[in-house]
C-alpha cells in the first residue's frame, strides 16, 4: 500500500486550518492559531481554542482498538496515530466504502483503500505493546511466518478494549449563523430541487386543462387531444415524485439543524438560569422539536405551496374571462385568509396556556393530594376549577370556530362568490378558452387557499413550541471565550492565586441583593475557612469563584486574569467546587466515571490507580472491597445504592482528582462524623495546593 502521510507537531496549524477551511465563515476561516504546546496535556486545550479561532468546533473523542475501524467515518477528523509520539496525526478528509481520502503535509490529497489504512493503524496500536506481544508468542513458539498477524490478534484480546487513538471530529460551529448554512450547497440543490418540481408540476395540469377545456367547450375532442392530456397528467408523476423527495430531504436537515442548535444552546445557557427552569424543562424543549418538525416545517411547506399557487392562479384568471372582477376577489380573499390567520394564532397560544396551566395544576394536586387534605382544601378551590374550566372550554369552541373557518368555509366561499361572478358574463363569452381558463382558475384559487388552511391550522398549532424554543436557539450564539493561557502550577507560597474585589450578585427577581461590595483574596497555600448564617451568600460566593455565575458588579480573577481571558476549560482547571449536597449529583453510571468526570474519559492505567489510592485514603476502601466490580461498579440510579457519607466522599474524591489549583468545599463534610470528617479535612489539606472551606458556625 502507499505510505500514509504523518503530521508532526509544528504542522497541525495549518492541518486544523486546511479541515476547518470549508467549515468556517469567509471572515474567520483564516484566524490565528496559537502555537502548539509541547505538553501533551495541553493538546485538548490548543485544538479546543484553535478550532474556536477558526470559527468551526472540534469535538474530541476516543476509540478503543478494536473500534479502529470505525475511525474512516469520524471524517472529517484530526487523529492521532496510534501508538506514536504525542504529535504524531493523521488528517483525514473524507471516506467511502472501499477508500479513504487523507490530507499530506504539503496540502495534496491520497486515496488509500480503506482495509489497508485500517490494518496499518491496528499495526501501528501494536507496535506501543510490541516487547510485551513477543513475549507472548515466544512463549508459545509461534512461527515467523505468522508473526506479524498472531501479534495483531494478540493485542486485540489483551488491549483491544483500551483507549487507542484520540480523534478530533471537526464540525461547523453550533453558532453558525442559519443563514449561512442555508446557503451551503447541499440545502441550495434540495430547495432547486423542489422548486422546479412544484413548478413542473403546475405547468403539467396547466397544460393538461389547457388541451381538455377548450376542446370540451367546443365539443371536438379527439383522440389526439386526450393522449395530450393523458400525458399531461402523467408527467406529473415524476415531478411529484421530485417535489416530495427532496422536500423530505429539506425537512431532515431543517430537523437536524434545529436539534443541533437547541442541544447546544442548553449547553450554552446561562447556568442560573438552566438552573431555574431545571434540566428537564431544558431537555423538553428539544423534544418540542418534534412538535415542530411534524406540524411547522411540513405546514410551512404547505403554505408556501398555497401562497406559490394563489399567485399562480391569479396569472390564469387574468387569462380568462372577467379577469378584473375575479382576480380582485381573489386578492380580497387571501387579505381576509391572512387577518383570520393571525387572529387564530392568537387564539390558539391563549388556548394552549390555559391547557399548559391546566395540566401543571392536575399534577401539583396529584403530587400533593395528602398535602391538600391535611391542609383542608376549601370548597372554592371547586369553584375556582370549574371557571378554569369553563374558560378552557370558551377558548377551544373559540379556536375551532377559526379552524373551521380557514379550512371549510374560506375555500368554498371563495368557490362561491368566484362562480357568483363568472355566471353573469357567461353569455358574452365569444371565446371557449377565456372561458375555461376562468374556471381553471378558479379551480386552482380553491385549491391554494385549502393548501393555505391546512398550513396554518398547523403553524399556528406550532407557535407555542416555537416560543419555548427560542432561548435556547439564542443562547447557541454566545461563544464561549477562547482563552490559551499558561496557568501557575509551581507559583511560590503567599502568592495571590484568587481574588474577587468588590462583588455584587443579585438573583433575577429578587429585590434585594445576595452579595454587596465583597472581596476576597487567595494566596497560594493557604487554607481558609469561611463561616456564615443560612443565606448569607457564602454558596453565591462559592459559584461566583468558580465561574458558574457572573458577578453583577466587581472583577474575579484567577492568577491576575479574568474568565474571558483564561476561557472557561482553563478558569475550570483552575478553580474546582464541591457544591452542596443537595446541588451535586451521582450519575447513573461506573464509580470510575463519577469519580473521573472532570479528568479525562476514558482513563488511563494511572487515572484509575490515582482514583483507588484516594479513595483508600478518604476512608472508601472497605466500599471498594465489597463492590464486586470495584471502581468499574454501576452506581446510581439501577446501581449499587451509596450512603449520605459516602456520596459526599465521592463528591470530594472528584473535585480532588480534578487537580486544580484552589479547591472550593461548600460544606462537603455535614454528612460525615466526627472521625470521616478529621480524614477527609486531613487529605483535603494534603491533596490541594490552596483550599477554602464554607461551613455553619
Amino acid at each position: 500500500m502507499s505510505a500514509v502521510p504523518v503530521w508532526l507537531r509544528e504542522e497541525l496549524g495549518p492541518a486544523l486550518r486546511e479541515l476547518a477551511g470549508p467549515l468556517a465563515p469567509p471572515d474567520e476561516s483564516g484566524g490565528d492559531v496559537p502555537p502548539v504546546p509541547e505538553e501533551r496535556e495541553r493538546l485538548d486545550d490548543w485544538i479546543d481554542v484553535a478550532a474556536l479561532r477558526l470559527g468551526v468546533e472540534a469535538e474530541p473523542s476516543w476509540l478503543t482498538g478494536a473500534d479502529l475501524g470505525e475511525l474512516p467515518d469520524a471524517a472529517p477528523c484530526l487523529a492521532r496515530v496510534p501508538g506514536s509520539d504525542p504529535f504524531e496525526f493523521v488528517v483525514l478528509l473524507g471516506a467511502t466504502r472501499r477508500h479513504v481520502s487523507l490530507l499530506t503535509p504539503t496540502l495534496r490529497t491520497v486515496r488509500l483503500r480503506r482495509r489497508e489504512f485500517v490494518r496499518w493503524l491496528e499495526k501501528r496500536a501494536a507496535t506501543a505493546h510490541a516487547g510485551e506481544l513477543d513475549a507472548w508468542l515466544d512463549a508459545v513458539r509461534s512461527s515467523p511466518r505468522g508473526r506479524t498477524r498472531a501479534r495483531r490478534a494478540v493485542w486485540a484480546a489483551l488491549h483491544g478494549r483500551e483507549p487507542a487513538a484520540r480523534l478530533w471530529m471537526i464540525r461547523r460551529d453550533a453558532a453558525a449563523p442559519a443563514s449561512r448554512i442555508v446557503k451551503s450547497r447541499a440545502w441550495l440543490s434540495s430547495a432547486i430541487a423542489y422548486g422546479l418540481a412544484h413548478a413542473g408540476q403546475f405547468v403539467m395540469f396547466v397544460l393538461a386543462w389547457r388541451i381538455l377545456g377548450p376542446a370540451a367547450f367546443h365539443g371536438t375532442l379527439s383522440l389526439g387531444q386526450v393522449g395530450g392530456w393523458a400525458l399531461a397528467l402523467f408527467s406529473m408523476i415524476p415531478c411529484r415524485m421530485v417535489r416530495d423527495w427532496s422536500r423530505a430531504r429539506l425537512l431532515t436537515r431543517i430537523g437536524v439543524l434545529l436539534r443541533q442548535r437547541a442541544l447546544a444552546g442548553i449547553l450554552r445557557m446561562d447556568s442560573e438560569e438552566l438552573r431555574r427552569a431545571g434540566v428537564a424543562d431544558a431537555f423538553g424543549r428539544v423534544i418540542d422539536i418534534d412538535a415542530i418538525e411534524n406540524q411547522a416545517l411540513s405546514a410551512g411547506f404547505l403554505a408556501v405551496n398555497g401562497a406559490i399557487e394563489i399567485v399562480l392562479s391569479a396569472w390564469v384568471l387574468s387569462r380568462g374571462a372577467a379577469p378584473l372582477p375575479l382576480v380582485v376577489l381573489l386578492g380580497l380573499m387571501t387579505g381576509s385568509f391572512v387577518l383570520l390567520a393571525h387572529r387564530m394564532r392568537k387564539s390558539h397560544a391563549r388556548w394552549n396556556g390555559m391547557r399548559l396551566a391546566l395540566s401543571e395544576d392536575l399534577a401539583e394536586k396529584m403530587i400533593g393530594h395528602r398535602t391538600r387534605l391535611a391542609q383542608g382544601t376549601p370548597e372554592t378551590d371547586h369553584v375556582r376549577e370549574d371557571e378554569a374550566m369553563a374558560a378552557y372550554h370558551r377558548a377551544s369552541r373559540h379556536l375551532d370556530r377559526y379552524a373551521a373557518a380557514i379550512a371549510i368555509v374560506f375555500p368554498r366561499l371563495w368557490m362561491l362568490l368566484g362562480l357568483s361572478v363568472l355566471i353573469p358574463v357567461l353569455a358574452g363569452v365569444s371565446e371557449p378558452s377565456s372561458l375555461a381558463y376562468a374556471l381553471g382558475g378558479i379551480l386552482l384559487g380553491f385549491r391554494a387557499l385549502d393548501l393555505l388552511g391546512e398550513g396554518v391550522a398547523g403553524l399556528a398549532a406550532a407557535y407555542s413550541p416555537w416560543q419555548r424554543i427560542r432561548p435556547l436557539l439564542i443562547a447557541t450564539g454566545t461563544r464561549p471565550a477562547a482563552g490559551l493561557l499558561e496557568l501557575p502550577e509551581d507559583a511560590p507560597a503567599g502568592t495571590p492565586i484568587l481574588d474577587l474585589t468588590r462583588i455584587g450578585y443579585r438573583y433575577p427577581g429578587r429585590p434585594r441583593a445576595a452579595l454587596q461590595d465583597v472581596s476576597l483574596q487567595l494566596k497560594t497555600g493557604e487554607r481558609a475557612l469561611l463561616v456564615g448564617p443560612s443565606g448569607g451568600g457564602k454558596s453565591t460566593l462559592a459559584s461566583l469563584a468558580a465561574g458558574l455565575r457572573d458577578p453583577d458588579r466587581g472583577v474575579v480573577r484567577f492568577a491576575g486574569f479574568d474568565r474571558s481571558a483564561l476561557g472557561d476549560r482553563n478558569w475550570r482547571r483552575g478553580v474546582a467546587l464541591t457544591p452542596q449536597f443537595h446541588e451535586n449529583h451521582l450519575f447513573a453510571d461506573t464509580l470510575a466515571f463519577n469519580l473521573l468526570l472532570a479528568r479525562r474519559w476514558p482513563p488511563s492505567r494511572e487515572d484509575l490507580l490515582r482514583a483507588t489510592e484516594i479513595c483508600r485514603e478518604l476512608g472508601l476502601g472497605p466500599l471498594l472491597q465489597r463492590m464486586p466490580a470495584g471502581l468499574q461498579q454501576r452506581v446510581g440510579d439501577g446501581g449499587w445504592r451509596l450512603s449520605h457519607g459516602e456520596r459526599s466522599r465521592v463528591f470530594l474524591a472528584r473535585a480532588l482528582l480534578q487537580g486544580a489549583s484552589v479547591l472550593i468545599l461548600d460544606e462537603s463534610f455535614a454528612a460525615l462524623d466526627a472521625e470521616n470528617v478529621r480524614q477527609c479535612v486531613e487529605v483535603a489539606k494534603g491533596a490541594a495546593p490552596t483550599l477554602l472551606v464554607i461551613a455553619h458556625p
